[in-house]
């Protein structure tokens, strides 16, 4: 079940399941920015796992298939990545490569970096210390 609230150009999908049966406010949290009509930015405020990556794979997907130049996932605030967080982002990358569009991660947290390098990912990705180098280093290429 997912709850989707749109304000302009910023969207947030509450991902809601058994495992988070409370108040749909508290649950885990993923969101889109549409910096510019080519820069999206989508943020993950949640654990990465098979609860929640579904809907990662839906965004980035949707994202990538609407023609978005730039794809940055910012997991600044990501405290978990599991195998199937993983597997999303690099059909994410693959999918961005067929579409001639840049993918980037941002501001990976030391969970997420440790996740990566210990499947040998940590240099299949663009990697920014935070979404506005990411974006800088898109607008520079």
């Amino acid at each position: 079940l997912h709850d989707r609230e749109q304000t302009d150009e910023r969207y947030r999908l509450k991902v809601a399941s058994p495992a988070f049966p409370s108040d749909i406010d508290d649950q885990p949290e993923l969101s889109v920015s549409h910096i510019e009509h080519d820069i999206s930015v989508v943020s993950v405020s949640c654990d990465l796992d098979m609860v929640t990556t579904p809907a990662l794979q839906q965004l980035l997907s949707q994202e990538l298939h609407d023609g978005r130049g730039a794809v940055v996932v910012d997991l600044s605030r990501c405290d978990f990545m599991g195998s199937s967080g993983l597997a999303v982002l690099v059909e994410a990358r693959e999918q961005a490569g067929r579409a001639g569009a840049y993918l980037a991660l941002a501001g990976p947290t030391r969970t997420v970096t440790r996740a990566l390098t210990a499947v040998g990912l940590d240099t299949l990705f663009n990697t920014c210390p935070n979404t506005d180098a990411a974006i800088t280093e898109f607008r520079s290429r």
